[in-house]
């Protein structure tokens, strides 16, 4: 029988998987654990630009949804913990 090594981290991300972790970042109602789900959404996607980087013939269309994800979880970021007019975790 085949024993299976399991780490902490999976050995590789493809674009469902960092998007998985994005799409309940960004769809989390409660801001505390919303900021949780961010950071790590972020990690996953730091390692996934990281192998697409130095992947020949990387896919430009997942790198720019990369980009275009984490600038978002930045300005997300920004409005955590702002009192007063927050319309995100309302």
């Amino acid at each position: 029988m085949r024993q299976c090594k399991q780490s902490a981290r999976p050995a590789r991300l493809d674009a469902s998987g960092w998007y998985q972790l994005y799409f309940a970042a960004v769809t989390e109602g409660n801001e505390s654990r919303a900021v949780l789900q961010i950071e790590r959404a972020r990690s996953a996607m730091q390692d996934r630009l990281i192998e697409l980087r130095s992947a020949q013939g990387a896919d430009g269309a997942e790198l720019q949804d990369l980009n275009n994800a984490l600038t978002y979880l930045a300005i997300l970021l920004q409005h955590a913990g702002r009192e007063g007019g927050n319309l995100i975790w309302d």
